[in-house]
């Protein structure tokens, strides 16, 4: 049980006041702005990519990944 007057990593809460646990937010959400403009130009990226001639598995090699996972993260950046 953690003590009144100490916060949850043990420093020390002012006379009269409370620790308070703040909301946890959650990186990268879909519902983030800025989270979705990083989604729509890793998509345009591998649109270029593609039409270059580029194959996912070429992709995925350069990142040191397979193909197959690449594809994977294609579809979820499409989400």
């Amino acid at each position: 049980m953690i003590p009144a007057d100490k916060s949850p990593v043990g420093v020390p809460v002012e006379p009269g006041q409370r620790w308070v646990r703040a909301p946890i937010r959650i990186v990268g959400s879909a519902d983030d702005g800025e989270d979705r403009l990083i989604r729509r130009l890793a998509l345009d990226r591998l649109r270029d990519l593609r039409d270059d001639g580029v194959t996912m598995a070429y992709i995925g090699r350069m990142y040191g990944v397979s193909g197959e996972r690449m594809e994977a993260v294609e579809t979820e950046l499409r989400r």
